[in-house]
């Protein structure tokens, strides 16, 4: 039986990114291909630039950035979310990749199909 392991972070607009990547650290998460989900400092690098660079220093960056692009060009559900969370998407993959997550489909999508049934039922029987 594998152990479970719980970190727990404050963080703030400002060091969000690198937080993240303090939060895998925590939980003694490594992965290579994605460069441990290292992000940058933004104590010593300005987030804009951070994020201008995130292809060439953060690739799990730039994979998250074009599942957003992916998923506001594809999905009915987009306007009901803030976005895909690379997390969701990195555990149940195994990499940061587009297309709906459990997540998705029991917290944003099921929720949105439940709120919009009396609506929908609602105009069907004033049409």
């Amino acid at each position: 039986m594998t152990k479970s392991t719980v970190a727990v972070l404050r963080t703030s607009p400002e060091t969000a990114l690198e937080d993240y990547q303090r939060l895998y650290e925590l939980a003694g998460f490594r992965d290579r291909r994605y460069h441990d989900f290292g992000s940058g400092n933004v104590l010593d690098t300005e987030l804009h630039t951070i994020l201008s660079e995130a292809s060439d220093r953060t690739l799990w960056l730039d994979a998250h950035l074009r599942c957003v692009d992916h998923c506001r060009e594809q999905c009915e559900y987009a306007q009901f979310c803030v976005g895909p969370s690379p997390a969701s998407s990195y555990f149940e993959r195994g990499l940061v990749s587009p297309g709906p997550t459990a997540y998705c489909r029991t917290s944003v999508m099921s929720r949105a199909d439940a709120l919009s049934r009396p609506m929908l039922a609602a105009a069907r029987r004033s049409a």
